[in-house]
């Protein structure tokens, strides 16, 4: 019976870490798909900023990539020789988790083909401050720079949303696990 009070804890204890996952904050699109995909036509991705610990979530298909450029002119100009790869083509699915090491700004684009050029592409600003909740500061509908609209990169946070969502399942989920493993091991 110990075998089996060991299993079920197991199996308990590592979906609790697959549900809490705190800190991590997901790209998302103007309509709310959590996707990293080439916005529509004559809208632009909207800068962030996290704080340092943070991670941001890529989903994204095969076709699309992550990667840095390494200064602002050749984020810019979407110079491919100047970039470098943090999430390849294959890891997009189920999601590709970035955490950024150092406090600073980081051009964060899509390498492929000419997804860059069509907007696939922000700037991220990391602070040393307490953790960031929202994107940066503008409206659905705000005209960006360049006359472009912007689409709104709104984000989960792991602290306020965890602590009654996601943390609050691993916990209801750790609890029953416990309850159940000390059912088997009465047997």
């Amino acid at each position: 019976m110990s075998g089996m009070m060991l299993l079920v804890v197991l199996v308990f204890a590592l979906i609790s870490l697959a549900v809490a996952q705190p800190n991590i904050i997901d790209v998302v699109t103007q309509d709310g798909h959590k996707l990293w995909i080439i916005p529509p036509e004559g809208q632009v991705y909207d800068d962030m900023a996290i704080a340092l610990g943070q991670s941001l979530r890529f989903v994204y298909d095969p076709l699309h990539d992550v990667k840095l450029a390494s200064d602002e002119e050749a984020y810019e100009s979407c110079d491919k020789s100047k970039m470098t790869y943090i999430g390849d083509h294959d890891a997009g699915l189920p999601g590709f988790v970035w955490t950024p090491e150092e406090v600073g700004t980081y051009y964060i684009v899509c390498g492929e083909d000419d997804h860059c050029e069509r907007k696939q592409k922000f700037i991220l600003t990391v602070t040393e401050g307490p953790l960031v909740t929202t994107a940066a500061p503008e409206a659905d509908g705000v005209i960006g720079e360049g006359g472009e609209e912007s689409v709104d990169m709104e984000v989960t946070d792991g602290e306020e949303e965890t602590t009654s969502g996601a943390r609050g399942n691993a916990m209801h989920i750790a609890v029953w696990g416990g309850i159940a493993a000390l059912l088997v091991w009465a047997m």
